[in-house]
């Protein structure tokens, strides 16, 4: 996106001509900045007449703490990936293997073996009594 702003929007609304948009270091140096998160917002020639003259995307400075709460996200999900713990069950009475599997492995409830029941009698034929004699 930084990209896109310096080498399209930008000379797109520059009032320079590209030949001297694209010799300035501005356009490079902004999106070089910006990926290291020191913030730039000058483009030559662009927005110079606005409120807030040579202000481009504003918004750039949300760019750092946006990655830092990707990190903060994501750390403690890999620590547990890494510890082995992500596919084990925390409960020992829960057999391991991923979510799947513990859904179809768990002990059965007394309300799913009561509905099993109910619904398996309901579409049996009645039994006969077999007489040994």
């Amino acid at each position: 996106m930084l990209a896109l702003t310096a080498f399209v929007i930008g000379p797109a609304v520059s009032v320079l001509p590209p030949r001297t948009y694209f010799s300035n270091v501005e356009p490079y140096a902004y999106v070089v900045w910006n990926m290291l998160f020191q913030t730039r917002y000058y483009l030559p020639g662009a927005f110079g007449s606005d409120p807030f003259p040579n202000a481009v995307n504003g918004s750039l400075w949300t760019l750092a703490p946006e990655v830092l709460c990707y990190i903060a996200v994501m750390a403690p999900g890999m620590v547990r990936a890494l510890s082995g713990r992500f596919w084990r069950s925390p409960n020992p009475d829960l057999p391991a293997g991923n979510p799947a599997q513990r859904a179809r492995n768990t002990a059965p409830t007394r309300h799913s073996v009561r509905c099993r029941r109910a619904h398996a009698n309901s579409r049996r034929a009645p039994r006969l009594e077999r007489s040994d004699a």
